[in-house]
């Protein structure tokens, strides 16, 4: 498994939801994705041998830094999560394991709205990268996603919600413009690699419990998913000649653990 980039959705990191003092933050964290499916499919429906793309097991990391001054504050974050392809596909409709590799950067602002949350709005800008692994021995097609946009999100916090622990979340919607653009590999030759323009919608939430370490600084444990519309090919090689037909959708979840620090 590859490693990880640091990574953070500043937006939706569940970190510091609550009214911070002012100055600065700084939040890492790392975690696993566990396995799921997609709604990629190699080959078209009709096709005796089609087989629907799965994620295997992977791993999530994230780091961000804020500024907190009079309420609000401004953000910086990255997130990156990759997941290594495993299963090969064996040409009778079993799943084909999938790889992704994609990162997220994020430029917020946040602005307090009462004692136990923030609204925040900001620009996103995502990479994310599918291939599946096709026949018995190597790579299929690469589809590369890469958009811009807009994340708007909520964040809270209840302090010593249970014996002093204190209870954390986040929920956040993103629209982003972008396109896919398909590539051959080492055994994939693709006729026709059309970019294919689309608006991918990503929804993404996270829980977490926060248990303080020092005046400063808290250890978090908490479990995130995030769900993307619109962000890679339906089917690879529809026609059998290296065509693509429409836009499909990933689901990535699972836990992680991280710390914060305020100073």
């Amino acid at each position: 498994m590859k490693t990880l980039l640091l990574a953070t959705v500043a937006m939706a990191c569940s970190v510091v939801a609550a009214k911070a003092e002012d100055g600065f933050s700084f939040g890492l964290y790392g975690g696993a994705t566990l396995g799921t499916e997609t709604d990629h499919q190699l080959f078209g429906p009709n096709e005796s041998n089609s087989a629907t793309s799965s994620l295997d097991e992977g791993t999530w990391a994230g780091m961000d830094f804020r500024y907190h001054s009079n309420g609000a504050f401004f953000g910086l974050g990255i997130e990156s999560i990759n997941i290594d392809q495993s299963i090969l596909w064996n040409g009778s409709g079993t799943p084909s394991g999938a790889g992704i590799d994609a990162t997220i950067f994020d430029l917020e602002y946040g602005r307090h709205v009462n004692d136990n949350g923030y609204w925040t709005v900001g620009l996103r800008h995502m990479k994310l990268d599918l291939t599946s692994k096709i026949f018995f021995n190597g790579n299929g097609p690469l589809h590369a996603f890469e958009g811009t946009g807009v994340r708007i999100g909520y964040e809270g916090k209840q302090d010593n919600a249970i014996g002093g622990v204190s209870l954390l979340g986040g929920v956040g919607l993103s629209v982003l413009d972008g396109v896919i653009k398909t590539h051959d590999t080492d055994i994939w030759d693709c006729s026709d690699c059309t970019p294919t323009d689309t608006t991918a919608v990503g929804i993404d939430a996270r829980i977490s419990a926060a248990f303080q370490t020092s005046e400063s600084g808290s250890i978090v444990v908490g479990y995130q998913a995030q769900h993307w519309k619109d962000v890679t090919v339906e089917i690879s090689d529809d026609s059998g000649f290296g065509l693509n037909l429409g836009t499909s959708d990933i689901l990535v979840h699972g836990p992680f653990i991280g710390f914060n620090t305020t100073f």
